[in-house]
């Protein structure tokens, strides 16, 4: 039985310790879905079942995730993979969840698997569950109950996230706001009714031009989402960034950044900053030797305080 008891529950056993095992914490939840699975009484079924059960396995222990629970519903199989256990944290838990999921995608595609995938974080309960006889290590809060919903949102071989998920993912995850979901069943006190439904693509499959598009919109890295890291909703968010944005581009915030770099001895050097010098048609031009690269046409590059 010790392969089926996680690490750091199973060194509280030894230890004599299990009452201290409960407690409240963050965790990131997936739930993976894979729907239309051969029928388990056929003789090729448990054996899919073995082949799927064991590449899930691998991907979640690659990122440092826990398997936490494989259940078994209509058509099909549904895993429950929780990153943030202990003795596996990680300040980029919700990160590892979303990457699991674009990796589960790719691998079981190869077994003609459809998968969907849901991601939730939030605060909740991690500890015992069940009498003496019989009990269970697993999770139990709010984040369980929003991937549960998400989940029936998701289309084939795709991946959806609540709003706390997109904020904690790091650079290699983008974000997409796509509608408010209604929330069903009770909830705890306090709690929101109400979720956001996003979209997670790999760093990849994202814009990577910065500057000027070809619809004439502005593209930065950190477009789209708040540059000091300031928590804002789905609705005004568009318009909070648009506002950093022109903050950043305006030419009035050139004098403070000026003054600053004198106070803190910067490199900063006005004179790049100046007019540019043009050079006048009454200087006179000569022809280049023959004997120069020049000689049948070509661009000088004229290296200058303000760069090439």
């Amino acid at each position: 039985t010790r392969r089926f008891i996680t690490s750091s529950v199973f060194k509280h056993i030894e230890c004599d310790t299990l009452q201290y095992v409960n407690e409240i914490r963050t965790i990131s939840v997936v739930f993976a879905c894979c729907p239309n699975l051969l029928d388990m009484m056929s003789e090729e079924g448990p054996q899919q079942a073995q082949a799927l059960t064991k590449r899930v396995q691998r991907v979640c222990y690659a990122h440092e995730g826990t398997l936490n629970k494989i259940l078994a519903i209509d058509g099909g199989m549904l895993f429950v993979l929780v990153f943030g256990l202990p003795p596996l944290v990680h300040p980029d838990d919700s990160t590892r969840a979303v990457l699991s999921c674009f990796q589960l995608v790719d691998v079981l595609s190869r077994l003609d698997v459809v998968p969907r995938f849901a991601v939730a974080t939030g605060r909740a309960y991690c500890g015992i569950c069940g009498s003496s006889r019989r009990m269970e290590y697993t999770v139990l809060g709010d984040p369980i109950a929003t991937a549960q919903q998400l989940l029936l949102k998701v289309p084939e071989l795709g991946i959806l996230c609540d709003e706390e998920t997109s904020k904690q993912t790091t650079g290699e995850v983008h974000t997409h706001f796509l509608k408010t979901l209604d929330l069903k069943g009770d909830r705890a006190p306090g709690a929101a009714k109400t979720i956001s439904v996003w979209l997670p693509l790999p760093k990849s499959a994202t814009k990577t031009h910065v500057g000027l598009s070809f619809d004439k919109t502005l593209q930065f890295p950190w477009y789209g989402r708040p540059m000091d890291g300031s928590v804002v909703t789905p609705t005004d968010s568009m318009a909070l960034c648009k506002r950093k944005l022109r903050q950043l581009c305006s030419l009035s915030g050139w004098a403070g950044i000026v003054k600053v770099q004198e106070m803190l001895g910067g490199t900063f050097n006005p004179a790049i900053h100046q007019s540019a010098r043009i050079a006048l048609a009454s200087v006179p031009c000569f022809t280049a030797p023959t004997s120069s690269p020049f000689a049948e046409g070509g661009i000088a590059v004229i290296e200058g305080p303000a760069g090439l």
